[in-house]
C-alpha cells in the first residue's frame, strides 16, 4: 500500500481560544501539520509552533488551543473542522485537580514520615470505564500528557480489548 502526500491540498485554520481544530487523515494519505502561530496541544501535549507533525492513514486527532492559534495542514483528509464543542476545559480541570493531589500527597510525605502503604493511598488513581467511542482513550492521553508536563512519571494501563 502506497501512501501519497498531496502538498496542493493546503487548509490553514484560525483557532480562537477555547476551540479546537478536529481531522481525520484519509485512507492511503498523509497529512502534515504545522502550528503557523500561537500556542495548541494534542491530547495535552504542547505542540511546537512552526515545527511539522506528521499523521499516517486514518489518524483521528483534536488540536486544541486555550490561547488561538493559526494552524497549517497540508495533505487530504477526510474531514477538518473547527469547533468550540470540545471537552478540553473540563479535561483540563479534571488533570488539574489530579495534580493537586499530588502535591498534597507529596507534602504530606514531607511533612511526616509514614510508612510506604499510607503514601501510596494518598497517591491518585483513575479507571476510567464507559461505551465505545465515548472518549476515554482520549481523556486517558490527555490525563498523561498533562501528568508528564507537570514533571510526573506516570503509569497507563490500557485494558481495552477494542485497541491494540
Amino acid at each position: 500500500m502506497s501512501v501519497e502526500l498531496d502538498k496542493n491540498q493546503k487548509e490553514t485554520h484560525i483557532l480562537k481560544p477555547g476551540n479546537e481544530l478536529r481531522f481525520e487523515v484519509a485512507e492511503r494519505s498523509h497529512v502534515l501539520l504545522e502550528v503557523v502561530e500561537g500556542h495548541c496541544e494534542l491530547f495535552g501535549s504542547e505542540l511546537v509552533e512552526n515545527y511539522t507533525y506528521s499523521f499516517h492513514p486514518g489518524t483521528q486527532a483534536a488540536v486544541y488551543s486555550f490561547q488561538g492559534a493559526k494552524i497549517k495542514l497540508t495533505g487530504n483528509t477526510e474531514f477538518a473542522f473547527v469547533s468550540n464543542d470540545t471537552p478540553m476545559d473540563a479535561y483540563f480541570k479534571f488533570a488539574l485537580s489530579l495534580e493537586q493531589l499530588r502535591i498534597k500527597a507529596s507534602r504530606e510525605k514531607s511533612d511526616k514520615p509514614s510508612s510506604e502503604t499510607t503514601r501510596k493511598q494518598l497517591i491518585p488513581r483513575v479507571v476510567v470505564v464507559g461505551p465505545c467511542d465515548t472518549g476515554k482513550s482520549t481523556l486517558c492521553k490527555y490525563l498523561t500528557n498533562f501528568s508528564v508536563r507537570c514533571g510526573r512519571t506516570p503509569i497507563f494501563v490500557d485494558l481495552g480489548v477494542g485497541q491494540n
